[in-house]
């Protein structure tokens, strides 16, 4: 643990993990730290002081701890993970995600034959690339708007940068680590989330059992051993 709080394991290769959390999520940023320990990736996890803020406003703060960590691990491969994921084995092969950013986009058909896509950023791939810093400028564009509808979250926004980011190349990552609700993700995910926002609202029991349960298999089994 640094002077600042942040939580840090030494980087050594060209890629890291990072994320942030504020003060009431850092069990959770410590857990995620011991998953990432335990499968051999290095991170920094940015404790930051924020307490006043709305939920939605603190996710708009993500493309701030993109440029953070580039300003601290010039030309590394950046991870962004959501410190309420859990980390079931390596991830090492998502450093070779080809093009500029991988990112997990969801599709869905609607009434009608209309599709919908969601892009979820609670995993993302970003590479130190000009293609990459062009869309994270965009995206914080984006989060310093003062017209942001009351719910503009990071997704909301990290959509809008990306509709408006023309020379960029995106990969899709392979379902298994594209850290879906625990309830959604495949049997053989390597990362999964768990909403603690959702929990905290009391619509993730569910969640949380099966959560827990991924958890201990991982353990029991080894994976990342």
């Amino acid at each position: 643990m640094t002077e600042e709080g942040h939580i840090v394991a030494p980087v050594i290769g060209g890629w890291l993990v990072v994320g942030w959390f504020t003060p009431d999520y850092r069990l959770l940023a410590t857990n995620l730290a011991f998953d990432l320990d335990r499968v051999g990736a290095p991170y920094h996890l940015y404790a930051e002081p924020f307490t006043s803020l709305t939920f939605h406003a603190m996710t708009r703060y993500k493309p701030a701890i993109v440029r953070q960590a580039w300003h601290d691990y010039p030309d590394r491969t950046l991870i962004l993970l959501d410190v309420d994921c859990q980390v079931l084995d390596r991830i090492d092969e998502l450093a070779k995600v080809p093009g500029d950013i991988g990112h997990w986009l969801k599709s869905r058909v609607r009434s009608g034959g209309h599709v919908r896509f969601r892009v979820a950023d609670r995993i993302m791939v970003l590479h130190p690339t000009p293609g990459a810093r062009k869309f994270v400028q965009l995206w914080q564009d984006q989060c310093d708007r003062t017209d942001l509808p009351h719910n503009g979250c990071s997704e909301w926004t990290h959509s809008h940068a990306l509709a408006q980011c023309s020379g960029v190349a995106f990969s899709q990552l392979p379902v298994a680590y594209a850290a879906q609700e625990v309830d959604e993700a495949p049997a053989d995910a390597v990362i999964v989330h768990r909403s603690e926002h959702r929990r905290r609202h009391g619509r993730s029991l569910r969640n949380a059992a099966l959560f827990q349960a991924r958890k201990l298999r991982a353990l029991l089994s080894g994976r990342a051993a």
